[in-house]
């Protein structure tokens, strides 16, 4: 059968049209899988209507400048008074914040490893008893090394040698409980000699190459890499934040911690010490787990905003806790009072207050 022009005509164009149309559609089949086939289709898309393309293009400049959608309250936010625009000057934000220690009652909530050591040296000096039941043995000096004991922790109280005092039978309980005290704050420090001190060695040598040369807001830096660092550590250490508790059973820490309670158990001579006859390793294994609460309250006292110290030389009489400030920029955001001694048990510890200051007229 023959075709007229017309007809033929439109039969080849239709074969055409189909033929096209599958050379495309397997062309765009087999580029819809590839990275530059979506690119190209992203591309096509956008340009077939100005109007999408150019809403696209501001919601992506747009998108780059918007900040995070958790909003950081403006107080938690440190920036320059000079310069307080956040585009023009790099800040760091704060979304998550450590729970701070407030007030005295909180600092000795964290400190309890005070108690801790109280409780050591009644067994260790007295046993079950008190200095009325008890007869506390004579001790020679040759038992202890001074120089290894004021290496551990500093020079004693009162002008005596450590030695003077720990022979002595009315004086040995309050030497070896000041002793224990003093050695325990002083490595708390994040200053401390980084072999001895309770922090991990890590933070303490990054904290202890820290330029001590003033700069522009130098402690509020310092605060905010603090905070950030034991917000990071407190998972790793799987710590029960605030008060301080012991140390996990699985904490990387407890080898170097039970080495230096072993150190310090040798140079007071524990087992020669304990009026229950406990063996050496009972006596160290009670210093380690004392020493680890110290080692968190550390990392705790550590992560503060405001920075801490010990000081024992501002409040008179024989004290057995230092007094505890916490300052920022200088000033004392929060202290808690000294432990004053007052006797062997028997005779009740008290605190020393401190009298509310008179109103002026």
């Amino acid at each position: 059968m023959a075709y007229s022009f017309v007809e033929s005509f439109f039969i080849g164009w239709a074969v055409g049209v189909c033929t096209i149309s599958l050379v495309v559609a397997i062309i765009v089949l087999a580029l819809r899988g590839t990275v530059r086939g979506a690119s190209f289709f992203s591309w096509l898309s956008n340009n077939r209507n100005p109007d999408v393309a150019e809403t696209s293009t501001k919601q992506k400049a747009a998108a780059t400048n918007v900040p995070a959608p958790q909003q950081v309250p403006e107080t938690q936010v440190i920036r320059s008074q000079m310069n307080p625009n956040p585009i023009t000057e790099s800040h760091r934000e704060l979304a998550h914040r450590v729970i701070p220690v407030w007030g005295p009652k909180e600092i000795g909530e964290n400190v309890g490893f005070e108690y801790l050591i109280e409780d050591f040296c009644d067994n260790l000096i007295y046993g079950h008893g008190n200095v009325h039941t008890t007869s506390v043995p004579t001790i020679e000096r040759s038992s202890f090394n001074d120089d290894e004991l004021v290496r551990l922790a500093g020079n004693p109280p009162e002008g005596d040698t450590w030695s003077e005092l720990m022979c002595d039978r009315d004086t040995r309980y309050y030497a070896i409980w000041n002793f224990l005290i003093r050695l325990l704050y002083r490595r708390m420090d994040p200053d401390c000699n980084v072999e001895d001190c309770l922090l991990p060695p890590e933070v303490s040598t990054c904290f202890q190459f820290i330029p001590h040369r003033q700069f522009e807001h130098r402690e509020d830096c310092i605060s905010v890499w603090r905070e950030i660092l034991f917000m990071m550590l407190m998972c790793r250490y799987k710590m029960v934040y605030i008060p301080a508790t012991s140390l996990d059973k699985d904490d990387p820490r407890r080898e170097r911690i039970g080495s230096m309670a072993s150190e310090v158990a040798d140079a007071l001579n524990v087992e020669l010490l304990d009026a229950r006859g406990r063996s050496g390793a009972d006596l160290k294994r009670n210093l380690t787990g004392i020493f680890g609460k110290a080692a968190n309250c550390a990392l705790i006292f550590f992560g503060q905003p405001s920075v801490w110290e010990a000081d024992w030389d501002s409040d008179p009489g024989r004290l057995v806790a230092p007094r505890i400030r916490f300052m920022w920029n200088g000033q004392v955001k929060w202290t808690r009072p000294p432990t004053v001694y007052n006797g062997p048990p028997g005779a009740r510890i008290v605190e020393h207050e401190v009298l509310p200051r008179p109103k002026p007229n």
